[in-house]
């Protein structure tokens, strides 16, 4: 299994991981999405002895450049796992039929969620798979496909930007570190 998740990225020149490796894949589907949905304790009374902890807020992911030009239509994937349970939290789905179409450098991928509030009590993973849909299927590139994490001990409370390069594109990823963070919701 672990054969599969490395991968060789010629734009580093190197190969690396693109999912997390370190898990008991005799338990553990790559592909289940966390149980966990927004609002969980909506209804609940806050005690004196409940904690609040830290989160990772997400702010954007920017296309910072692109080896084929533009514009493009991107699709796939970009998934954060967290201690609480390391399953799928997507923060960009969108399928083959449903692609975002990138016309300039500097644009940001609309994201879909996180679907919860993502816990950062000691590193973050983000996985991102995303390709470019060309006129079939079999032509589709892959734009980017890297795994890299964020780790808690190394960032302060600022918004940071952390540069990602694989395959055929840059991106930044644009996150702040929330500590004792409160997940809200609007009402409908």
């Amino acid at each position: 299994m672990m054969d599969k998740l490395f991968e060789f990225d010629p734009k580093k020149g190197s190969g690396s991981y693109t999912q997390v490796w370190f898990v008991d894949f005799s338990t553990f589907n790559l592909d289940d999405e966390t149980q966990y949905g927004p609002m969980r304790f909506t209804d609940s009374l806050i005690k004196d002895n409940d904690e609040v902890i830290d989160s990772l807020n997400v702010l954007c992911l920017k296309i910072r450049s692109s080896d084929v030009g533009y514009p493009i239509n991107v699709y796939g994937t970009v998934i954060v796992r967290d201690r609480l349970d390391m399953k799928c939290n997507y923060i960009f789905r969108r399928n083959r039929n449903n692609c975002q179409l990138v016309e300039s450098e500097g644009e940001s991928l609309i994201l879909t969620g996180p679907t919860r509030g993502i816990v950062f009590c000691c590193d973050a993973y983000f996985e991102i798979n995303l390709k470019i849909k060309q006129d079939k299927e079999s032509e589709d590139r892959q734009f980017s496909k890297t795994l890299f994490d964020v780790d808690r001990a190394r960032v302060d409370y600022r918004v940071k930007r952390q540069t990602i390069v694989s395959r055929l594109s840059e991106m930044d990823l644009i996150f702040a570190y929330v500590k004792k963070a409160l997940e809200g919701a609007p009402l409908r």
